[in-house]
């Protein structure tokens, strides 16, 4: 029983990057550059994809389901654990940029999938982004 749990879970994680991937490739198709893919603080905070387009920078969560709104899994800690990880990476940037949350859901499976691209799809709380200038 043990190893078929263990299978599933593995199917999952397969389709979960080969949704990644397909995200990816659909980004650069409407022309946004890809600055990062899984991008990570520590163990608990990543971020599926990074991208750019212009000034703004898009911060991309993937989520792949079989038969299910894969938008409902973008819950509000997944939504705040974006924000903070956002707010870190804006932080580390040289320029100042426009940001956006975006989501990107493939319902399906890897042979037969819908991607639906929802741009904007959440606003960060007012407190979650911290003024990137410098103190005057």
């Amino acid at each position: 029983m043990a190893g078929g749990k263990s299978q599933l879970g593995s199917e999952a994680n397969d389709w979960g990057h080969d949704a990644e991937m397909l995200a990816r490739d659909y980004l650069i198709s409407q022309g946004y550059t890809v600055r990062e893919m899984n991008w990570r603080i520590g163990s608990a905070l990543e971020i599926d994809i990074i991208a750019q387009m212009e000034n703004v920078i898009v911060f991309v969560e993937v989520k792949a389901r079989k038969s299910k709104d894969p938008v409902e899994a973008v819950d509000r800690k997944k939504r705040s654990k974006m924000v903070i990880g956002a707010n870190a990476y804006l932080k580390a940037q040289p320029h100042i940029y426009e940001y956006r949350f975006d989501i990107i859901t493939l319902t399906g499976t890897r042979g037969n999938y819908e991607l639906d691209h929802y741009p904007d799809a959440f606003l960060p709380p007012l407190n979650g982004r911290i003024n990137c200038q410098s103190s005057m």
